[in-house]
C-alpha cells in the first residue's frame, strides 16, 4: 500500500486531539526538501507530507544525503526504536518485506493490517 507511512502519521494527528500525550516522530532516510519536487513524489504526497512535518513532535534524518541502501537503514532505524511494527504488507518485495523479516529476526511484535483487513 503505497503512502502507508503518511495514512498512519495522519492517524497518529488525528488521535493527537484526545492523547495529547501521543508523539509523532518523523524518521526520514535523509535530509529532502520537501518544498521541492522529488522525483518520485506525486504533489499530493508531498503536500501531505508537509502537512505532517507541520505537526510531528520531533525530525529525524538518518543520512544527510541519498546514499544505496539508506531505506533499508531508515527501517532497520524504524524497528530498532520501536516495541511493534505496524506495517500494510500483501507479501510483495520492497521495503515493507524487509522491515517484517528484520523486524522477525529482532523479535519486535508485528501487526499487519493487510492480514486483518483480508480475514475480514
Amino acid at each position: 500500500m503505497a503512502g502507508f507511512d503518511i495514512f498512519a502519521a495522519e492517524q497518529v494527528i488525528a488521535l493527537k486531539k484526545r492523547f495529547p500525550q501521543i508523539q509523532l516522530i518523523s524518521v526520514l532516510p535523509y535530509k529532502m526538501n520537501l518544498f521541492s519536487r522529488e522525483k518520485c513524489w506525486t504533489p499530493d504526497w508531498i503536500s501531505r507530507a508537509r502537512e505532517i512535518f507541520s505537526h510531528h513532535d520531533m525530525g529525524v534524518n538518518v543520512a544527510e544525503r541519498y546514499r544505496p541502501g539508506i531505506y533499508r537503514e531508515r527501517n532497520r532505524v524504524l524497528v530498532d526504536h520501536s516495541s511493534e511494527l505496524l506495517c500494510h504488507w500483501d507479501g510483495g518485495g520492497g521495503g515493507t518485506k524487509y522491515a517484517v523479516g528484520y523486524a522477525e529476526r529482532e523479535k519486535v511484535m508485528i501487526t499487519n493490517i493487510a492480514k486483518a483487513i483480508q480475514n475480514g
